[in-house]
């Protein structure tokens, strides 16, 4: 922009890098709340959404590394899917919901009273609790004071009942499972058998369907007898273009980033749409004085060679357990980013290290889909970053 443009555009240009930054800076689910992110469904998304709305029972699993957007595809399932529940996957979440549900019901016990039990009764409901209790009883009095006529035993009992019946009128659970470390393996444990003793529970409906969100990781470290009966989708890294098209669909930007700058910045996230956001917001502030639009040099001042190792070490650290191995990994995903279809000794002397090592990096990197590699020439492989 030059000095002699009219001072209006200036002002137009200031709001578009204001609106971009915003987008790019806000948590996904503030912009969602306020209908400002708009999802961009990619065809496994479509491929989900069908399969749910023509499968009557079963379980999917929805896997993917983190970052790759399993929650967010669970919360828009929730808003286009009638009779869902969406459970956000921790030790103690029963618990909290029955103390919810509970607490509501107790609360709303009013003229339907008489018809709550007998819709209870009618499925099979029908203890000496839910006998023993008549509107007359709970007529005007607060929550607090109808825990204590029942008394804790009375409570208990009913909350049990409360939550089943409450379970049991959705059709679809949306279940996000938590990301995981090597520090908390035996949780990790803990809830894939108690989520095999969920299913167990609810699978005895003729219309329960799980879909499950669950690390990659978590899944290929871990193969539970229970990921077995499972339907498997696995999210794959958004490519190139889709992180371009959500962006567009997202902004009305037109002269904030060129087209190579825009392509440098989704190339650089590796499909991970958290990071294609948060290397926008880093272009933006470390070029505050540049003349826009922005051009690939200055994507390359913003997001360095120190940024980009410390947003793949979280994920290179459930491959590598050296940091060592780690830091050479990154490296030659760096490498791999500017030179195509190369063998493994060119890997080694661009990086300075020893063939072994590459040829261990480059399995490792394979196998969870950083890179690929297809035949050479003679028994040569060729590798070539995988975005």
């Amino acid at each position: 922009m030059t000095e002699d443009q009219p001072k209006s555009c200036k002002i137009d240009l200031s709001e578009k890098i204001q609106k971009v930054y915003m987008w790019a800076s806000t948590l996904t689910s503030e912009t969602i709340a306020r209908n400002e992110d708009k999802y961009y469904a990619t065809d496994l998304f479509k491929s989900l959404l069908y399969k749910i709305e023509h499968t009557k029972k079963g379980l999917v699993m929805l896997t993917g590394l983190q970052g790759t957007g399993k929650s967010r595809i669970l919360l828009e399932l929730s808003n286009r899917l009638p009779d869902c529940l969406r459970i956000k996957w921790v030790s103690n979440w029963q618990d909290k919901l029955s103390d919810d549900v509970y607490d509501r019901f107790l609360d709303q016990l009013d003229g339907e009273f008489e018809d709550q039990l007998d819709a209870w009764r009618r499925n099979g409901l029908n203890s000496g609790v839910v006998r023993k209790i008549n509107r007359n009883n709970f007529n005007s009095i607060d929550v607090s004071s109808k825990k204590k006529i029942l008394g804790r035993g009375r409570c208990n009992q009913l909350k049990k009942e409360t939550l089943k019946m409450y379970l049991w009128q959705f059709k679809i659970f949306l279940i996000d499972m938590p990301d995981y470390s090597k520090s908390n393996a035996n949780l990790m444990n803990g809830d894939i058998d108690e989520l095999q003793q969920f299913w167990d529970e609810l699978g005895q409906k003729d219309d329960a369907l799980f879909v499950i969100a669950a690390q990659k990781e978590l899944v290929m470290k871990n193969p539970h007898f229970f990921w077995g009966k499972c339907d498997r989708l696995t999210i794959e890294p958004l490519s190139s273009q889709e992180l371009i098209d959500a962006y567009r669909l997202n902004t009305e930007d037109t002269q904030i980033l060129d087209n190579d700058a825009l392509k440098l910045l989704a190339m650089l996230s590796r499909g991970v749409f958290r990071r294609f956001k948060k290397y926008i917001r880093l272009a933006i502030e470390r070029n505050l004085d540049a003349q826009m639009p922005l051009k690939p040099e200055h994507i390359d001042k913003a997001v360095t060679e120190k940024q980009k190792f410390e947003d793949m070490e979280a994920e290179l650290a459930d491959i590598f357990a050296n940091q060592e191995r780690r830091l050479c990994a990154s490296r030659v995903l760096n490498f791999l980013r500017t030179n195509k279809d190369v063998n493994v000794k060119t890997i080694a002397e661009g990086n300075d290290i020893s063939e072994t090592m590459a040829q261990k990096i480059v399995q490792k990197l394979a196998l969870y889909g950083y890179v690929t590699t297809k035949p050479g020439e003679g028994k040569e492989k060729l590798v070539e970053l995988q975005l």
